[in-house]
Protein backbone atom coordinates (compact mmCIF):
# COMPACT_ATOMS: atom_id res chain seq x y z
CA UNK A 1 0.00 0.00 0.00
CA UNK A 2 0.97 3.56 -0.99
CA UNK A 3 1.94 6.00 2.22
CA UNK A 4 1.03 9.27 0.86
CA UNK A 5 2.36 10.54 4.28
CA UNK A 6 5.81 10.15 3.08
CA UNK A 7 5.59 13.37 0.84
CA UNK A 8 7.45 14.90 3.45
CA UNK A 9 10.71 14.83 1.68
CA UNK A 10 9.57 17.53 -0.96
CA UNK A 11 9.86 20.06 2.35
CA UNK A 12 13.68 20.63 3.54
CA UNK A 13 14.15 20.11 6.65
CA UNK A 14 15.81 23.37 7.43
CA UNK A 15 12.82 24.92 6.34
CA UNK A 16 10.31 22.57 7.81
CA UNK A 17 12.31 23.41 11.06
CA UNK A 18 11.84 27.48 10.85
CA UNK A 19 7.64 26.77 9.63
CA UNK A 20 7.91 25.24 13.15
CA UNK A 21 8.95 27.79 14.78
CA UNK A 22 6.79 30.82 13.19
CA UNK A 23 4.04 28.26 13.71
CA UNK A 24 5.22 27.82 17.98
CA UNK A 25 5.23 31.49 18.36
CA UNK A 26 2.13 31.96 16.95
CA UNK A 27 0.60 29.52 19.42
CA UNK A 28 2.21 31.72 22.18
CA UNK A 29 1.40 34.90 21.10
CA UNK A 30 -0.92 36.59 23.12
CA UNK A 31 -2.12 39.56 21.05
CA UNK A 32 -4.45 39.01 17.96
CA UNK A 33 -2.22 41.51 16.07
CA UNK A 34 0.95 38.97 16.71
CA UNK A 35 -1.25 36.14 15.60
CA UNK A 36 -2.14 37.58 12.48
CA UNK A 37 1.17 38.61 11.58
CA UNK A 38 2.82 35.25 12.40
CA UNK A 39 -0.27 33.44 10.84
CA UNK A 40 0.85 35.13 7.66
CA UNK A 41 4.32 35.08 7.94
CA UNK A 42 3.48 31.27 8.12
CA UNK A 43 1.60 31.01 5.45
CA UNK A 44 4.09 32.51 3.10
CA UNK A 45 6.62 30.32 4.29
CA UNK A 46 4.46 26.88 3.66
CA UNK A 47 2.29 28.74 0.33
CA UNK A 48 4.59 27.03 -2.14
CA UNK A 49 3.97 23.79 -0.42
CA UNK A 50 0.61 23.42 0.10
CA UNK A 51 -0.40 23.99 -3.85
CA UNK A 52 2.53 21.73 -4.48
CA UNK A 53 0.68 18.85 -2.06
CA UNK A 54 -3.08 19.83 -2.83
CA UNK A 55 -2.29 19.88 -6.71
CA UNK A 56 -0.55 16.07 -6.28
CA UNK A 57 -3.45 15.01 -3.63
CA UNK A 58 -6.33 16.12 -6.00
CA UNK A 59 -4.79 14.78 -9.55
CA UNK A 60 -4.80 11.14 -7.82
CA UNK A 61 -8.52 12.48 -7.39
CA UNK A 62 -9.26 13.15 -11.45
CA UNK A 63 -9.92 16.93 -9.99
CA UNK A 64 -8.12 19.98 -11.78
CA UNK A 65 -8.34 23.64 -10.29
CA UNK A 66 -7.23 26.90 -12.10
CA UNK A 67 -4.65 28.39 -10.04
CA UNK A 68 -6.92 31.15 -8.54
CA UNK A 69 -9.02 28.31 -6.82
CA UNK A 70 -6.05 26.23 -5.72
CA UNK A 71 -4.50 29.10 -4.23
CA UNK A 72 -7.96 29.82 -2.49
CA UNK A 73 -8.07 26.36 -1.51
CA UNK A 74 -4.12 26.72 -0.27
CA UNK A 75 -5.63 29.30 2.35
CA UNK A 76 -8.59 27.87 3.44
CA UNK A 77 -6.74 24.41 4.04
CA UNK A 78 -4.01 26.70 5.95
CA UNK A 79 -6.88 27.95 8.03
CA UNK A 80 -8.37 24.23 8.95
CA UNK A 81 -4.74 22.68 9.97
CA UNK A 82 -3.97 25.83 11.91
CA UNK A 83 -6.81 24.83 14.06
CA UNK A 84 -5.64 21.65 14.93
CA UNK A 85 -2.08 22.34 14.83
CA UNK A 86 -0.01 21.88 18.25
CA UNK A 87 3.33 22.92 19.39
CA UNK A 88 6.10 19.70 18.41
CA UNK A 89 4.68 18.28 15.26
CA UNK A 90 6.42 17.35 12.85
CA UNK A 91 4.99 20.34 10.34
CA UNK A 92 5.26 18.48 6.79
CA UNK A 93 3.49 15.15 7.83
CA UNK A 94 0.92 16.65 9.54
CA UNK A 95 0.04 19.37 7.34
CA UNK A 96 -0.31 17.34 4.38
CA UNK A 97 -2.66 14.77 6.65
CA UNK A 98 -4.91 17.58 6.97
CA UNK A 99 -4.98 19.38 3.87
CA UNK A 100 -6.22 16.06 2.35
CA UNK A 101 -8.33 15.45 5.01
CA UNK A 102 -9.43 18.88 3.97
CA UNK A 103 -9.96 18.20 0.23
CA UNK A 104 -11.70 15.19 1.07
CA UNK A 105 -14.70 17.13 3.40
CA UNK A 106 -14.60 19.98 0.97
CA UNK A 107 -15.15 17.91 -2.33
CA UNK A 108 -17.52 14.73 -0.86
CA UNK A 109 -20.11 18.26 0.26
CA UNK A 110 -20.36 19.49 -3.70
CA UNK A 111 -19.89 16.52 -5.91
CA UNK A 112 -18.70 12.63 -6.63
CA UNK A 113 -14.96 11.87 -5.88
CA UNK A 114 -12.98 9.73 -7.33
CA UNK A 115 -10.36 9.17 -4.08
CA UNK A 116 -8.64 5.90 -4.49
CA UNK A 117 -9.84 3.21 -2.06
CA UNK A 118 -6.24 2.27 -0.45
CA UNK A 119 -6.14 6.29 0.09
CA UNK A 120 -9.73 6.41 1.33
CA UNK A 121 -9.52 4.09 4.13
CA UNK A 122 -5.74 5.70 5.02
CA UNK A 123 -7.67 8.69 5.47
CA UNK A 124 -10.82 7.35 7.72
CA UNK A 125 -8.59 5.33 9.43
CA UNK A 126 -6.65 8.44 10.44
CA UNK A 127 -9.45 10.94 10.86
CA UNK A 128 -12.23 8.79 12.44
CA UNK A 129 -15.68 10.89 12.13
CA UNK A 130 -19.56 10.03 12.40
CA UNK A 131 -19.53 11.63 9.15
CA UNK A 132 -17.98 8.41 7.98
CA UNK A 133 -19.07 5.86 10.32
CA UNK A 134 -21.22 4.35 7.84
CA UNK A 135 -19.12 4.99 4.87
CA UNK A 136 -16.24 2.66 6.08
CA UNK A 137 -19.23 -0.08 6.37
CA UNK A 138 -20.20 0.90 2.79
CA UNK A 139 -16.30 0.24 2.13
CA UNK A 140 -16.11 -3.47 3.07
CA UNK A 141 -19.24 -3.94 1.30
CA UNK A 142 -17.74 -2.84 -1.67
CA UNK A 143 -14.77 -4.66 -1.08
CA UNK A 144 -16.44 -8.27 -0.81
CA UNK A 145 -18.63 -7.28 -3.71
CA UNK A 146 -15.19 -7.03 -5.37
CA UNK A 147 -14.21 -10.54 -4.77
CA UNK A 148 -17.09 -12.65 -5.82
CA UNK A 149 -16.94 -14.73 -8.84
CA UNK A 150 -18.26 -12.07 -11.28
CA UNK A 151 -20.97 -14.88 -12.17
CA UNK A 152 -22.59 -14.28 -8.60
CA UNK A 153 -22.33 -10.67 -8.80
CA UNK A 154 -26.08 -10.27 -9.48
CA UNK A 155 -26.79 -12.67 -6.53
CA UNK A 156 -24.76 -10.42 -4.10
CA UNK A 157 -26.77 -7.44 -5.73
CA UNK A 158 -30.05 -9.40 -5.39
CA UNK A 159 -29.03 -9.94 -1.55
CA UNK A 160 -28.16 -6.26 -0.85
CA UNK A 161 -31.38 -5.44 -2.44
CA UNK A 162 -33.53 -7.22 -0.60
CA UNK A 163 -32.53 -5.44 2.77
CA UNK A 164 -34.75 -2.54 1.33
CA UNK A 165 -37.98 -2.65 1.84
CA UNK A 166 -38.95 -0.36 -1.04
CA UNK A 167 -37.03 -2.25 -3.89
CA UNK A 168 -37.51 -5.65 -2.21
CA UNK A 169 -37.93 -8.47 -5.18
CA UNK A 170 -36.96 -6.02 -8.03
CA UNK A 171 -33.50 -7.56 -8.77
CA UNK A 172 -34.57 -11.06 -8.05
CA UNK A 173 -37.53 -10.89 -10.16
CA UNK A 174 -35.42 -9.90 -12.94
CA UNK A 175 -33.24 -13.26 -12.01
CA UNK A 176 -36.04 -15.21 -11.95
CA UNK A 177 -34.56 -17.45 -14.80
CA UNK A 178 -31.03 -17.80 -12.87
CA UNK A 179 -29.25 -17.54 -15.79
CA UNK A 180 -26.30 -15.40 -16.24
CA UNK A 181 -24.64 -14.70 -19.56
CA UNK A 182 -20.52 -14.26 -20.04
CA UNK A 183 -18.72 -13.14 -23.18
CA UNK A 184 -16.36 -16.09 -23.85
CA UNK A 185 -12.97 -15.03 -25.16
CA UNK A 186 -12.58 -17.97 -27.57
CA UNK A 187 -14.47 -18.00 -30.09
CA UNK A 188 -15.95 -14.57 -28.95
CA UNK A 189 -19.08 -16.81 -28.21
CA UNK A 190 -21.78 -16.61 -25.52
CA UNK A 191 -21.92 -19.02 -23.16
CA UNK A 192 -24.35 -19.22 -20.78
CA UNK A 193 -23.57 -20.46 -17.13
CA UNK A 194 -27.11 -21.51 -15.55
CA UNK A 195 -27.45 -21.06 -11.54
CA UNK A 196 -29.83 -23.64 -10.08
CA UNK A 197 -32.32 -22.18 -7.23
CA UNK A 198 -31.19 -24.21 -4.79
CA UNK A 199 -27.70 -23.10 -5.18
CA UNK A 200 -28.99 -19.51 -6.11
CA UNK A 201 -30.90 -19.24 -2.60
CA UNK A 202 -28.26 -20.55 -0.78
CA UNK A 203 -26.01 -18.04 -1.56
CA UNK A 204 -28.33 -15.67 -1.71
CA UNK A 205 -29.13 -16.11 2.10
CA UNK A 206 -25.57 -16.78 2.89
CA UNK A 207 -24.34 -13.05 1.11
CA UNK A 208 -27.36 -11.46 3.24
CA UNK A 209 -25.86 -12.73 6.61
CA UNK A 210 -22.44 -10.98 5.67
CA UNK A 211 -24.30 -7.82 4.59
CA UNK A 212 -26.26 -8.19 7.73
CA UNK A 213 -22.86 -8.62 9.93
CA UNK A 214 -21.01 -5.52 8.35
CA UNK A 215 -24.19 -3.53 8.54
CA UNK A 216 -24.55 -4.42 11.84
CA UNK A 217 -28.21 -5.00 11.57
CA UNK A 218 -27.86 -8.30 13.79
CA UNK A 219 -26.79 -6.26 16.52
CA UNK A 220 -29.26 -3.81 16.18
CA UNK A 221 -32.13 -6.56 16.38
CA UNK A 222 -30.34 -8.16 19.32
CA UNK A 223 -30.09 -4.65 21.38
CA UNK A 224 -34.42 -3.92 19.94
CA UNK A 225 -34.81 -7.26 21.73
CA UNK A 226 -33.03 -6.78 24.61
CA UNK A 227 -34.68 -3.84 25.39
CA UNK A 228 -38.18 -5.26 24.83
Amino acid sequence: MTDYTKLEQHMPENVACACACILDKYKDAKEEEDKIALRNEAFEAMRGYFVLWINSIIKRWYKRETKENTLSLSWDAFEFCLGHYKKGYNVAPFFYSYIRYFLLMHYSKKEKTRVPLEELQVILHQFPSPEFHHFERLLTLYQFRDVIPEDFVPVWDDALMSLDPNRQNRVSQYWRSKTVANVARPGKKEIQKTIYDYTYYALKNSYIAIIKLILGIKEENKKSCSKS
